[in-house]
């Protein structure tokens, strides 16, 4: 779950996260994928929902065999926009 802030329009974002780590060494590479639903409060009568797509790519780094860093960037298409998000992650296990 997201909490969207677009240029002071609030609302909210629901999805799921695939991603796939294709190596078990200490740095590999990264794709993921996200898919669900915003919902935006504008000027429309009870708001507007649509679609969210991203696809991403990156790398990741153990650290030890409990921790691990990583950083992705991809595209997200939502709200009739496309974003370049750039992601900077911490793995606990």
């Amino acid at each position: 779950m997201g909490w969207l802030n677009f240029e002071g329009i609030q609302g909210f974002s629901l999805y799921g996260v695939v991603q796939y780590r294709p190596l078990r060494s200490k740095l590999t590479p990264l794709i993921g994928a996200k898919f669900g639903t915003t919902h935006i409060w504008n000027q429309y009568q009870d708001g507007q929902s649509t679609v969210l797509v991203d696809f991403s790519a990156g790398i990741s780094y153990k650290l030890n065999k409990n921790i691990g860093i990583s950083l992705s960037s991809g595209v997200t298409f939502t709200q009739q926009a496309l974003l370049l998000p750039l992601r900077l992650g911490l793995q606990i296990r």
